[in-house]
């Protein structure tokens, strides 16, 4: 009796409990993939969208600080470093890049489009026009906030990618501020001539998303740049 019971084999009861247990190992592992992979799809996000965020603020920054103004032959004031000044582009005129035995500006146009791309584009000081510089490929004044009335540059990249468009209500890219740290709000057409001459620093904002599909929370940078170059002291205020 002993060998014959031996011999019997696995029940149905036993069977069904085996596939149970097995089916719920096989729910627990799948779940723990997707969980495991989700959180690597975002950590990778947030890397990808800091590292452009990073990117963008650093060129963004250094050109802005460098901005100046430039003589104008037969004018007692010089023409401020600022031709345009909207909360998604700025154009203007900036010590970057150059020789140091022989420095001459460029004017440089940063532009967050509706596909949240960041562009930079830049027109170069026409070579033996010091101390008036002139500036090869320029619009000429007055100059407009629209990006198609700027062309001629020299050369036009793309700075970055993901950004949030300005298409979607966005906090403005630049925020400008006078010596009293009062803000310089922009109209339809960007600062007025007037409000140009006033400023005293940009607050530069990035927000970028690098995941399109929105798994990851946006990175955004926030910067506030001072402009030595112009003389205007920024007090702060009460």
């Amino acid at each position: 009796m002993r060998g014959r019971d031996a011999e019997a084999g696995t029940t149905l009861a036993e069977l069904l409990v085996t596939m149970t247990v097995l089916s719920l190992l096989g729910v627990l592992l799948v779940g723990l993939t997707v969980t495991v992979s989700g959180a690597f799809t975002r950590d990778r996000s947030l890397t990808d969208s800091t590292r452009e965020a990073s990117v963008v603020m650093r060129e963004v920054t250094r050109v802005i600080r460098s901005a100046a103004t430039v003589k104008v032959a037969g004018q007692a004031t010089d023409d401020p470093a600022f031709l345009v000044a909207g909360p998604h582009a700025l154009v203007v005129r900036t010590y970057v890049d150059t020789d140091s035995d022989a420095p001459s500006p460029v004017v440089v146009r940063f532009d967050v489009t509706d596909a949240g791309q960041l562009t930079e584009s830049r027109w170069p000081a026409v070579a033996g026009s010091a101390p008036y510089w002139t500036f090869a490929g320029l619009p000429a004044a007055p100059f407009q906030l629209a990006p198609d009335t700027w062309t001629g540059a020299a050369w036009t990249r793309t700075l970055g990618r993901g950004l949030t468009p300005p298409a979607t209500g966005s906090v403005s890219t630049f925020r400008y501020h006078d010596a009293d740290g009062d803000e310089l709000v922009p109209g339809s057409a960007g600062l007025a001539a007037n409000q140009l001459a006033g400023v005293a620093s940009v607050t530069v904002t990035v927000s970028v998303q690098a995941d399109a599909t929105g798994r990851a929370r946006p990175v955004v940078l926030r910067n506030s740049v001072g402009l030595p170059n112009l003389g205007l002291s920024r007090r702060a205020t009460s």
